[in-house]
This record gives C-alpha cells, sequence and structure tokens, in this order.
C-alpha cells in the first residue's frame, strides 16, 4: 500500500487530501494509524495497522467503519474512543479489538480530531498499539503474585503450627513440671529435673525453626557449608545417599546465597516428599559469570506432559519464581521410572 495511491482514491475535502504532509511519517510509524470521515468510514491505514490487525492490505478496510474493530459494545464510533479518553486520566485507554480472523487482542488507543487548514472538522484518526503481550504478562504476574501471597501464608501458618505443637507445649510441661515444684519441693524434686530438661527439648526446638528459616551455619560458614549440613541432617536420615560437588571459587554475594539455598532446600523437600529414591547428585559450580546448579534423583520420576508448574503445588512454583528473580532459567527433565533433573543456570553472576 503506498500513500500516494490511497490519496489518490479519495474524494476533495477528505482528511487524507489536507493531511497529506503527515503521511509519509505516519506510513513509517510502528503504532497502527488509522483516519476516517466523519461518518466513521475509514480512509486511511497505515502499514503498521495492517500488520497489527493481520490484513493484507488496506483495501480489505477502506470505507468500512472504524467501529467493527472493537469489541466492546460502548465503542460505536471514533468519536465514541474520544470521548472515553477525555473521562479518563491520560491520553490512552485500552480496548478490546478484533484481528482479521475474528480473534481478539487487547491495543491501546489515542484519538484525535482530523482539521482541514480553516479548521473545520474533516475527520478523525487514532493510534493503535497491541498490548496483548504486556497484559498476558501483567495478568501472569498477578497470577504468581497471588501464589506467592499464598504460600507466604503457608508458611507463615506452618511456623505457627511449628511453634504451637512443639514449641508452646514444650514450654507449657516446663512450667507444669516448675510450678509441681516450687509448692511442693521435696515432694517433686524430681519434677524440677524435668522442668530444666523441657526448657533444655523447648531452647532447641527454637533453634530448629531459626535454623529452618535463616540456618546459623549459612550466616557463619557459607552455603557450600549449610547445603552439605542439610544433605546429612535430612538425606542421610531417610537412607538417601548424597553425592555432592560444590565449587565456587569464592564467598558469593549474602543475598544471592539465601536465594540459592532456600532453592536448594525446597528441592530437597520435594525429593524427600515425592522422589521415593535412594540417591541424589547435586553440582553447584560457578564458571564463565554463570553459576550453574543441578540437582539429579534416582526415584519415580513423573510424565513431563503432564507438567504445569503453577499448578503442581507451591515447591516448584517457588522455586521457578525464585530462580526468575535471579535472571535465570529453570531446566526440568524427568521420566517416569528414571528420576529427576533439575537444573537452574543463573547469569550474568560476574
Amino acid at each position: 500500500m503506498s500513500v500516494e495511491r490511497t490519496m489518490n482514491s479519495t474524494e476533495d475535502h477528505s482528511p487524507v487530501r489536507d493531511y497529506r504532509v503527515f503521511y509519509d511519517a505516519i506510513d513509517s510509524s510502528i503504532n497502527g494509524v488509522v483516519i476516517t470521515d466523519l461518518e466513521g468510514k475509514i480512509e486511511y491505514v497505515n502499514p503498521s495497522f495492517l500488520r497489527m490487525f493481520e490484513y493484507e492490505n488496506d483495501s480489505d478496510v477502506l470505507g468500512k467503519k472504524a467501529s467493527d474493530l472493537f469489541v466492546s459494545a460502548e465503542v460505536k464510533s471514533l468519536s465514541d474512543v474520544e470521548a472515553i479518553i477525555d473521562r479518563e486520566i491520560g491520553n490512552t485507554e485500552e480496548f478490546p479489538a478484533h484481528h482479521r480472523d475474528g480473534s481478539t487482542f487487547i491495543v491501546e488507543v489515542s484519538s484525535s480530531t482530523v482539521q482541514d487548514k480553516n479548521g473545520t472538522v474533516v475527520g478523525r484518526m487514532a493510534s493503535f498499539i497491541d498490548i496483548t503481550k504486556r497484559k498476558m504478562a501483567e495478568e501472569k504476574n498477578r497470577v504468581l503474585s497471588k501464589q506467592l501471597i499464598k504460600s507466604q501464608e503457608l508458611e507463615r501458618e506452618r511456623i505457627a503450627q511449628d511453634l504451637h505443637d512443639g514449641i508452646a507445649q514444650t514450654l507449657h510441661a516446663a512450667k507444669l513440671n516448675l510450678v509441681a515444684f516450687m509448692k511442693e519441693p521435696g515432694r517433686f524434686r524430681e519434677r524440677f529435673k524435668v522442668g530444666i530438661e523441657c526448657l533444655d527439648k523447648a531452647s532447641q526446638e527454637l533453634r530448629e525453626v531459626c535454623d529452618d528459616l535463616y540456618p546459623s551455619i549459612l550466616r557463619d560458614y557459607g552455603l557450600e557449608s549449610a547445603v552439605k549440613w542439610y544433605a546429612k541432617n535430612y538425606f542421610e536420615l531417610q537412607g538417601i545417599i548424597t553425592e555432592l560437588n560444590i565449587s565456587l571459587q569464592e564467598p558469593l554475594d549474602k543475598d544471592l546465597e539465601v536465594q540459592l539455598y532456600r532453592i536448594i532446600k525446597e528441592i530437597f523437600s520435594n525429593i524427600i516428599r515425592h522422589s521415593h529414591c535412594n540417591s541424589v547428585e547435586l553440582l553447584l559450580l560457578k564458571q564463565n559469570g554463570k553459576i550453574v546448579l543441578s540437582i539429579k534423583d534416582n526415584g519415580v520420576g513423573f510424565d513431563m506432559k503432564t507438567l504445569d508448574i503453577e499448578k503442581k503445588g507451591f515447591g516448584l512454583f517457588s522455586i521457578s519464581q525464585r530462580a526468575s528473580e535471579l535472571n535465570g532459567d529453570l531446566l526440568i527433565n524427568s521420566h517416569p521410572g528414571r528420576g529427576t533433573e533439575i537444573r537452574i543456570i543463573l547469569k550474568g553472576q560476574g
């Protein structure tokens, strides 16, 4: 479609004739542009409009009503677009629109009147931006945020349950024994010893809760020692043999260590809960400005065709979210009866 041909095809007093000086610029615009007469019939579209709405050439739309581009029932003409924009804050508004095949996508539209050299309104112009991908990303972020909040609430609930069922009960037992001793020291001498033992147990349980949230070994000795400690204290108790290959060369940023630790801990937890494996291999290394984490198990595995990270529970979702926040790629490879490998590659790590 050439501008000259479109201009020659229009009648006198059309917005095309009066604004031909701008058409070369409009033709090269990345925004889709449409100009109509006062009745809303399309007199001009630029190449970006044709690509956006998936038309082959301008003859498919010239002379048709511009309002037919919109899905929304409130838009009957481009003047309605102007009126809606005037009611809103800002100079654009979002509308659902139709591709040529009838499929729907979301556009951001700005609209203005077209005047001739005498100031008479002779038509209207609208500029379109396809924001479908942006809206999909926004919706995905909303879903992920809701899931993350729910995951955090479940974690808080778990911690509260641990405190209530463990530490709180142990402290209550300590109190009962110590109160009994205070009332009758001679008769309940052994209660004092039991009360002290309960306090020791409560102290240990509290340390375990704190270590689960942020292990002191991670703070004091770094990620490698924390991973080895976790593998020894959790996998070995389950009879799972671990092979750890960790080569980081130098200490990592503390925030990065915490994130990696939580990712590894989540993967380990999933393995213990679901894999039914008897061996795990962990590779964690830094090379060529990337950090590579690979964790394999020889468990039951699963069918990759059924994998949906967002619906598989908060484990895989949390791992995926953390990897994304660290500018990383998450790769999962699994087959029924042949175990699972989770690989995370973090880029731009110096």
